[in-house]
């Protein structure tokens, strides 16, 4: 899957951004994001209760969720890192 998704063209364009532009845009943004979506509408589909309960589960999907993203992101970078270096 990386292999197929990797370009160096892009990735030397990502990597000119920095590791934290790419952790906080990739990471907490797109996964944390995306997650925390996809996470509210599921719990709160799941229990049929979805306004009352949304407010509440929200500061703490989205907290995890933000965690997970920059845990995500670090990981991401170190593979591209690797690939970028093996590759090269």
């Amino acid at each position: 899957m990386i292999k197929a998704a990797f370009n160096d063209e892009r990735w030397a364009e990502i990597r000119r951004k920095g590791k934290y532009r790419f952790i906080y845009d990739y990471g907490m943004l797109y996964f944390g994001l995306l997650t925390s979506v996809c996470s509210i509408l599921v719990i709160n589909l799941l229990d049929g209760v979805f306004l009352e309960k949304a407010v509440s589960d929200l500061l703490f999907v989205i907290l995890f969720t933000t965690i997970g993203g920059v845990i995500w992101g670090i990981g991401m970078w170190r593979w591209m890192e690797y690939y970028y270096h093996r590759k090269g």
